[in-house]
């Protein structure tokens, strides 16, 4: 029984051997050839490389150690520290591994050899710490350990053993029989996939992993940091009898802490690993820019976010405003979800500090406030009128007045002023004025008043905002001491021994009269025995007397008389008066001639004296005395009737010579006026449409009583024309079909840049005979009009007129479409330069007998109105660009025309001038420029709204500048644009974009009152840019009762008006009027940015196969395409309610490249190959004259940034050159939204340099 029982162990035993190598097979080992026959390998960087021990060779080792093949190492025979690695293939696939092997630690000594650990290396990393060892001596026999190794593609796993020596004692690791079963293991558990952790910077990160066997109590659980760090489990439970879960957390995360982790498990026998996660630390968002202030009033502060540029990660789901005053400590947070919010219910004068706050998904999202701007409000008018005032004192000349505390809520301003207004009203004064007081003074003073006067006073509050007034309190000043009596309205009347005087009240009573005082005395006397030098006489009278006699006074005494008035407040001065009384009783006189009296022809100055005389007194003739008088005054009378008379007579010669004069002049301009009025009646009979927008009447500047100059003033000069400037019929006389206003100026023609005479004061700019300014040919004018282009060599015409407005002719098409012969010249057509504001034609103008051929250019200006003025000047400012670069140095005059040759003529002509003015001075004189036009041709410039339009214009291209560069130089000049300043940390082309915001019009709500009615309300995504209204494209299909607005925009392209309709992308209830607007407007392309995202209403408004209708239109998807970036659908629509019209072939076109949180495409070349595919399909379909939808979220930036790159495009293919601001300026004098930040006008550049250089 025996031998049977040995074969059938042999069996057995061949049977296990088999299964043994069968699964041992894929990355297991035995070790019988050694570790490279398995594909294992030794580390190269290691200390030491382990032991291979064969079976068949007789091993140097102790008896005692196991035998057979196995991998060892002898600890004896290397130094502490050192280590020895052993590497197992690399696993790939996507699979669960148990990793079965055997090791030993034998321990002669009993002292541990060392240490036997098991790394996972993962995608070549670092090895981290072991997952898995033992110090611990075995004994002589094998221990069975295990790894449970869960690996998931594209990942890459290694198993690593290490021996590490740790004391240098003798002694021995080993490890034999390595399986890389296919299944899970039985004692370890296997992790389940781990995933990555993202979390914001600050907040705690927790990793979650669950393992497929239930738990034991005494395993050892970790998270393993790739660097080495270990983390100690936070929570473990069991989620079944097979699972548990262990729960590890990193508190307060930041960008340090990010790496990759994994979950390791260990127990007496064996371990298990998880993959690796990466915990991924989000930094908040922080804006990089304080918000920009746009508007501000006394309660509110409009500003823009400026949160396109930011420091940390996006997407950004919520943007808020935070804001406080700068004294105080509290904040207020709002959220906003557009790019501009307005601040309300502020406090006036205050300043603020505003920052943005943004908010990036997650706990903790919300990054740190971003930089401050501070800024005030504006004032309020005051609160209240203030309180009457109250009078605190008063006297004769001033009064003291007080009022109420005037604090902030009163004032509403910080900065105020505090006024005191009075009047008073006397007899013989009034005055009324006004003093600034300082209202922090304790009393304020109203001075230099009358006395005994009602005053009314009153207070005004104001602050830059407005001003409140109290009511008038009147007050009488206190009385004060009359004035002096005036001398003239004293009179005194002496008698021989009285004196009578008489006197009226002082001009300035000051309060009421209670008496007067007069006093005497004698200061001179002719009779010696008078006394001289006596007190003063005084006597009082009652307030109403006005005259007092002095008697009993000597004859021929001089007396000193005194008279003051008295208030209650006591006398006044006095008036002083001399009066000598008269001597008389005297039969006899002596005459005594004293040697120092006075005489002259008529008079003899000398004293009487009573006494004897010797000789009596000798008294002339009366009779006699009174025929010498009347006969000197009949002399002196004759005298001056003589004079008179020849004063008259020259006056009246003079004035006869300046009426012949006159006359002479009124006779022959009525002659001259008849005669052209008799020659222009018979050919403007059937003419009385043409011309007619512009009549010759009395204009704005006439009706400011401007005087001309006159013609010899040096100022404004006159043209000085030779014969050869008679243009007529070839009989030599004036062609009859000229009108009265333009008869003078189409036989002169006009030069009108001499008539702009600054020769002297802007040398070196003056152009003579710069412009000839016309009106527009009628149809027998044609043939003057081109012989005076060729006459004056010009080389460019500008026309600024269509041919027909408002269904009315003005002007008469005075070109050719092939070829045209105008009398003796031969025009010649071309080629032509259609551009969205106007046309550029090339003609050659020939002349029979010349041998010569030349070039016209006719420059056709459309983009003005049928009335008033274009816009904005942005156009017409580049048309005039584009014709001075077109003008040959060499050429003639300019000839300028419109339809009567005036006003819009007037304004290109001004403009133009002022250009060159600002450019070359550095000043502009409009007025002047306007006035010496005029003096030349009348009504140049011809309403006050062209007169306007010029200023806003000249402002403009001040502003803006010169902004194309020619495509040789772009390159160098836009590298230049984007270095930063050291000094102001800025670039030119940052100051370009702020330039562009500034000159930016921007709508007011009455421009925008359709889109603002209630019932297109839920037709607007954002209700803070609204489309103009005179730029809405009207719905024409009808669909039930809706509406004919839809939220979009006309822009015009480079070479075609209307071109672009920029829209937001379609609501769930606007997308019939989306499509609607696509066949109204025969749109042959739809340029998609954005994507569909239905938590922002942007829902997916085509069919993807088949059929569908869409309200009145319907839809059939024909074919769809990608290529790289862009989707590309066609579609055939028609309108069902008017079938007879056939269908539309639409292309859309989806961009992919463009993520919702980007500002700007991720690829230049991508987003240029998508406005190439566009352009060409466009010149493909409908002769190239379809219309193209671009759409986004908002119908702005994005749209406004397609359509600014495409403009760029045609202009550097049409012109070579690259203007990018005049391209995003015009789209934003349709919507100001065009281009909205730093980041995407920048994009523009970056294109316009990349198309140059591929193309």
């Amino acid at each position: 029984r025996w031998p049977a029982l040995t074969e059938e162990l042999k069996t057995i035993t061949l049977r296990l051997c088999v299964s043994k190598e069968f699964i041992l097979g894929s990355g297991g080992c035995t070790f019988d050839d050694g570790p490279a026959q398995c594909d294992y390998q030794q580390d190269p960087y290691d200390d030491f490389d382990w032991t291979h021990v064969s079976a068949q060779e007789v091993p140097y080792l102790p008896s005692d150690l196991p035998q057979g093949s196995y991998m060892m190492v002898d600890t004896s025979q290397h130094d502490y520290g050192e280590k020895a690695r052993l590497q197992l293939p690399v696993m790939k696939e996507n699979d669960t591994h148990c990793i079965d092997f055997n090791y030993l630690l034998h321990c002669p000594d009993g002292s541990s050899p060392g240490t036997l650990n098991i790394l996972v290396k993962v995608n070549k990393g670092p090895l981290a710490n072991p997952i898995w060892n033992v110090t611990s001596c075995t004994g002589k026999g094998w221990m069975k350990a295990e790894l449970a190794v869960s690996t998931f593609w594209p990942n890459e796993y290694q198993v690593i053993f290490e021996a590490e020596v740790t004391n240098g004692r003798r002694g021995f690791i080993a490890i034999d029989d390595i399986q890389v079963l296919s299944y899970p293991c039985d004692k370890s558990p296997h992790f389940l996939r781990l995933g990555n952790v993202e979390v914001n910077a600050g907040q705690n990160a927790t990793f979650q992993c669950i393992a497929t066997i239930r738990d034991a109590v005494n395993n050892k659980l970790w998270l393993q940091r790739r660097n080495g760090e270990d983390i100690p489990v936070a929570e473990k439970k069991n989620i079944n009898h097979r699972k548990f879960a262990a729960s590890f957390r990193l508190r307060e995360v930041t960008s340090q802490d990010q790496d990759l982790y994994r979950c390791v498990t260990q127990s007496e026998r064996g371990s298990g690993v998880s993959n690796f996660a990466g915990l991924i630390v989000r930094e908040p968002p922080r804006p990089i820019a304080p918000p920009q202030l746009l508007g501000v009033g006394p309660t509110y502060l409009l500003i823009q976010l400026n949160a396109n540029s930011i420091f940390g990660d996006g997407p950004i789901i919520l943007k808020e405003v935070e804001y406080r005053m700068t004294s105080g400590s509290w904040t207020e947070t709002h959220a906003v979800n557009s790019p501009n919010y307005k601040l309300w219910h502020l406090d006036p004068d205050t300043e603020y500090e505003i920052r943005v706050l943004l908010t990036r998904p997650g706990e903790g999202g919300t990054g740190q406030p971003g930089p401050a701007l501070i800024t005030r409000t504006k004032c309020a008018e005051p609160m209240r009128t203030p309180k009457s005032l109250k009078i605190a004192e008063t006297q004769a000349r001033f009064i003291a007045v007080d009022w109420e505390s005037l604090g902030y809520n009163i004032t509403r301003c910080h900065t105020f002023n505090v006024t005191i207004c009075y009047h008073y009203h006397k007899t013989n004064q009034s005055k009324a004025d006004c003093l600034e007081m300082d209202p922090k003074a304790p009393r304020h003073v109203v001075g230099n008043l009358p006395p005994n006067t009602n005053v009314s006073l009153k207070m005004i509050l104001t602050n830059p905002e407005g001003r409140k007034e109290s009511d008038e309190t009147v007050i009488q000043t206190e009385e004060d001491v009359p004035g002096p009596v005036p001398k003239e309205f004293v009179r005194a009347t002496p008698s021989e021994d009285k004196i009578s005087l008489q006197w009226k009240e002082p001009l300035e009573p000051n309060g009421i009269i209670t008496q007067y005082e007069i006093s005497y005395s004698s200061v001179h006397s002719f009779d010696p025995s008078v006394a001289l030098l006596r007190p003063l006489v005084l006597v009082s009278l009652p307030w109403n007397t006005s005259r007092h006699n002095f008697t009993q006074l000597h004859p021929g005494t001089t007396y000193q008389l005194l008279i003051r008035a008295s208030t209650s407040k006591g006398y006044g001065p006095p008036t002083t008066l001399n009066v000598t009384t008269n001597i008389s009783g005297m039969h006899e006189l002596v005459l005594i001639v004293d040697k120092g009296v006075s005489v002259n022809r008529s008079s003899i100055i000398c004293f009487l004296s009573p006494g004897a005389t010797e000789e009596p007194e000798v008294i002339p003739d009366p009779a006699k005395q009174t025929d010498q008088v009347v006969k000197i005054a009949g002399i002196s009378a004759a005298v001056l009737v003589f004079i008179l008379l020849v004063l008259v007579a020259i006056l009246l010669v003079k004035k006869r010579k300046l009426a012949k004069k006159r006359k002479d002049a009124i006779g022959n301009t009525r002659q001259e006026m008849t005669h052209m009025v008799n020659s222009m009646d018979r050919s403007y009979a059937d003419q009385s449409t043409l011309h007619a927008e512009e009549p010759v009447s009395v204009t704005f500047m006439d009706s400011h009583s401007f005087s001309n100059r006159l013609p010899n003033d040096p100022l404004v000069p006159t043209a000085v024309l030779g014969e050869d400037w008679v243009y007529g019929v070839p009989t030599g006389q004036v062609h009859p079909a000229i009108r009265v206003a333009d008869l003078l100026q189409h036989i002169n023609l006009m030069k009108t840049s001499d008539s702009y005479g600054f020769k002297e004061e802007y040398e070196g700019y003056q152009r003579p005979s710069h412009y000839i300014a016309t009106q527009g040919p009628v149809h027998e004018t044609v043939y003057d009009f081109w012989r005076m282009i060729w006459q004056e060599q010009s080389a460019c015409i500008v026309m600024v007129t269509n041919l027909v407005e408002v269904g009315r002719v003005k002007c008469y098409k005075y070109w050719p479409d092939d070829a045209e012969v105008y009398g003796d010249f031969k025009v010649t057509f071309v080629e032509v330069e259609p551009l969205a504001e106007y046309v550029v034609r090339t003609f050659t103008l020939e002349r029979r007998g010349f041998n010569e051929v030349r070039e016209v250019k006719q420059f056709h200006f459309t983009g003005w109105p049928d009335h008033g003025v274009p816009y904005h000047a942005t156009g017409l400012l580049s048309f005039i660009r584009r014709v001075k670069m077109s003008n040959p140095p060499s050429a003639g005059p300019i000839v300028v025309h419109c339809s009567a040759g005036a006003g819009r003529t007037g304004c290109y002509i001004v403009i133009d001038i002022m250009l060159d003015m600002a450019e070359r001075e550095g000043v502009v004189d409009i007025y002047n420029c306007v006035k010496a036009l005029r003096s030349r041709r009348i009504n140049m410039v011809q309403t006050e709204e062209q007169y306007i339009f010029i200023h806003d214009a000249i402002l403009e291209a001040c502003l803006c500048g010169e902004t194309a560069i020619p495509v040789c130089e772009f390159k160098a000049a836009y590298y230049d644009m984007i270095r930063i300043d050291s000094q102001s940390n800025s670039s030119h082309l940052k100051d370009e974009f702020q330039t562009l915001n500034s000159v930016t019009p921007q709508p007011q709500p009455e421009d925008c009152s359709i889109a603002l009615l209630p019932r297109n309300h839920d037709k607007n995504r954002f209700m803070d840019n609204l489309p103009p209204d005179r730029c809405l494209p009207f719905l024409i299909t009808i669909d039930g009762e809706s509406s004919n607005y839809i939220n979009a925009a006309l822009m015009d392209s480079y070479r075609q008006p209307a071109a672009f309709i920029v829209t937001q992308h379609p609501l769930p209830n606007t997308v019939k009027d989306f499509w609607r607007l696509v066949y109204d407007y025969g749109c042959t392309s739809i340029v998609m940015l954005n994507e569909i995202d239905l938590a922002q209403g942007c829902p997916q408004y085509w069919p993807e196969e088949g059929m569908l209708r869409y309200g009145p239109v319907q839809v059939d998807c024909i074919s769809c395409s990608m290529d790289c970036d862009v989707i590309s659908r066609l579609f055939r629509i028609c309108n069902l309610t008017r079938p007879q019209e056939g269908y539309l072939m639409v292309r859309q076109f989806q961009y992919l490249g463009w993520v919702g949180h980007r500002e700007v495409p991720a690829s230049k070349r991508s987003f240029l190959k998508l406005i190439l595919q566009v352009d060409k399909w466009q010149e493909e379909c409908e002769e190239g004259d379809g219309r193209t939808i671009i759409h986004c979220l908002n119908g702005g930036g994005r749209s406004g940034m397609f359509c600014a790159i495409s403009i760029v495009c045609e202009m550097i293919k049409r012109q070579n050159v690259v203007d990018v601001f005049h391209a995003v300026k015009s789209l934003r004098n349709s919507k100001p939204n065009m281009v909205d930040s730093p980041e995407q006008y920048r994009f523009c550049y970056d294109l316009a340099l990349e198309y140059i250089e591929t193309s």
